[in-house]
């Protein structure tokens, strides 16, 4: 009986305390951390939506950027803070589904240790070549794979990045067997395609498209389900006979876990306030992502697909990071 007292007085208070917060936040700066380095396409996102934020709240957003690990230190940072949304992290599918398939131990749960907020964006992801290959369609590239199979090698952000997982879900989907090279990150694997050091990559369109244009590689497809407004000339899997198909990052904004509702409940609103800003949505869809905008539920909803979805093709390929 007394116990049982104890847990009603300590639930009221946690409830009573979490409503304060609420009502009073935020009254002091709110630090984003980012996953990455200034400059890539998580931290363009985090400055485009957050400036509107800022605004709309009344306190400043700091922008934290730290790179590494496939964004685990990032994360471990944020699942150790305090619970009330004053750090925040701006993440993707890649580490949040990915990371859990690719290390057998995480320094923090991620269904427990955060509270989703809303998805913001997303990017599609497409394949690019060098053009040493000499090729000119995704047919000829999978004819060329069949023919001489592990000979055509492609790059990686890293074992278990969301890159690899693309690239071998497709690889999957068309039987074909390429030899993997895994980098540290998304700028090295770019430049090694470049380079030619690599024969093939999977990365966002946003990224590979400023190469195209100076000719430097080839993309043969894109992992949205329609053509890309800023790339009309290229096809999508789904159009090249890989139904269902598809290559697309969210990125998403969290908090630690436990975070009053309350307060999730207000930034879930200022996002969604921010991505309605027509300077906001353009500014997104002039790098090629999509403003989407989500329920805390629909991130969760999310984040379980991804884990379904990136489960079942590690049970085909190695993703464990050794």
């Amino acid at each position: 009986m007394k116990k049982n007292l104890i847990l009603i007085l300590l639930s009221f208070f946690l409830i009573h305390t979490g409503q304060i917060l609420a009502q009073n936040y935020p009254n002091k700066t709110i630090r984003l951390v980012v996953p990455s380095a200034a400059g890539g396409t998580i931290d363009i996102i985090a400055r485009g939506v957050v400036q509107k934020m800022s605004e709309s709240l009344k306190q400043p957003i700091i922008i934290d950027n730290r790179p590494g690990a496939s964004g685990i230190i990032a994360m471990d940072i944020v699942a150790k803070s305090l619970p009330d949304g004053y750090t925040l992290i701006l993440a993707t599918s890649g580490t949040f589904a990915a990371n859990l398939i690719s290390h057998n131990k995480l320094p923090f749960d991620i269904i427990k240790d955060f509270s989703p907020v809303s998805i913001i964006t997303e990017s599609t992801f497409a394949l690019a070549i060098h053009p040493s290959l000499q090729i000119n369609s995704l047919q000829d590239f999978t004819n060329l794979a069949k023919s001489k199979p592990n000979t055509i090698t492609y790059g990686s952000f890293g074992i278990g990045s969301i890159s690899h997982i693309l690239t071998e879900s497709f690889n999957i989907q068309a039987g074909i067997q390429l030899t993997h090279i895994p980098y540290k990150s998304g700028p090295d694997t770019l430049n090694g395609l470049i380079g030619g050091q690599v024969s093939s990559s999977m990365d966002a369109l946003t990224v590979l498209l400023p190469q195209l244009k100076s000719k430097r590689i080839q993309i043969l497809a894109i992992g949205n389900t329609k053509r890309s407004p800023l790339a009309p000339d290229i096809p999508t899997f789904i159009e090249l006979g890989y139904t269902g198909y598809t290559a697309m990052v969210w990125y998403g904004l969290f908090a630690p876990g436990n975070t009053p509702k309350d307060i999730i409940s207000k930034l879930n609103s200022e996002i969604m306030k921010s991505l309605a800003e027509s300077e906001t949505k353009e500014k997104l869809q002039s790098i090629g992502l999509n403003p989407i905008g989500s329920s805390p539920d629909g991130l969760a909803q999310q984040i379980k697909l991804d884990i379904e979805k990136f489960t079942a093709i590690s049970s085909v390929s190695k993703f464990v990071q050794p």
